[in-house]
Formats: structure tokens, sequence, C-alpha cells
């Protein structure tokens, strides 16, 4: 699928293309009110998600779809995600051609916050309008200013 997508955003080659990886789930958010005090509190949870997930099911047929979200894959995806951005941007560095890419890394930063999402009792992957999502709107208002500020493109309407 990655694949799919690089090939399709070669044919772009004055486009930036800014990944945002995938953000985590929580099993049971309806538990957390508040933040994980550290970031290695929130890293334990995780490694455990597909088996507190599973212990929430009510039955079987919810433990088959539970497991088809591939929620404890999200970290493994956003890493493959990385190595082949890394990949295509020594192949554009190579041959200064082709969009540019880059890894916008969220994962860790949203991971912390199992109280943001939308709606605890029925969604624990999507999130809060005004809370984790509007970070991500800060990291990549960075991302493009330290881009700007090395080349001077990219707030002034050049591509990058």
């Amino acid at each position: 699928m990655m694949d799919m997508h690089f090939l399709r955003l070669q044919a772009a080659p004055r486009t930036s293309i800014f990944f945002r990886t995938t953000a985590p789930a929580h099993a049971a958010c309806h538990e957390n009110y508040k933040p994980y005090p550290n970031a290695q509190e929130a890293e334990a949870a995780d490694a455990t998600l597909h088996t507190r997930l599973m212990a929430l099911a009510p039955n079987a047929a919810r433990q088959l779809t539970w497991s088809r979200w591939d929620w404890d894959q999200f970290k493994v995806h956003n890493g493959m995600w990385k190595v082949a951005i890394e990949k295509a941007q020594k192949a554009r560095s190579a041959s200064d051609a082709g969009p540019r890419w880059y890894y916008l890394d969220i994962y860790g930063l949203s991971l912390q916050r199992p109280d943001a999402h939308s709606n605890p009792d029925d969604d624990c992957l999507h999130w809060c309008g005004r809370s984790v999502p509007i970070q991500w709107t800060r990291q990549l208002y960075h991302q493009l200013k330290l881009l700007d500020m090395q080349d001077g493109s990219v707030m002034q309407g050049g591509s990058v």
C-alpha cells in the first residue's frame, strides 16, 4: 500500500508531503481521567494494548472484530512509513527529483493522553477537538517554520 502512495505522488515533483503518523488508541479510555504521568507508563500500557482490549470484549465475535482493528500494530506501521519516507528522501537527495517527504511523529505525544478521546464510552480511537489534535497542528506549524528558516520558501508561498 505504501508503494502505491509513493508511486502516485512521485509525479508531483514540486510538492512537499507531510506524513503524520497514526495516533494510538487506548483500551478502556473511559477509565482514564488524566494523562499518563510520563512516557514510560504510557509505553508500558501500549505494550499490553491488545491483551487489555481483548479482555474488555464482551464476546468472541467482538474480540474478532477488535482484533481486526490492528490497534496494536499502529506503531509498527508508523515505523514502516518512517523507513519508506527516509528511503524516498535519500533517493530524492541523489537525483533532486520527486516530492519532498517529511515525517511528523505524533505517536508518543498522543500515547500519553488516554483521557482525551471524543467519546470514551464508545470510542477510544478518535480525539476531542481541542486537545491532542491541536498539538499535532502546532507540531506541523513548527516544522513549516523550521523549513522556512532553512530556505526561506515555505511561508512565502514557494515550494519546499
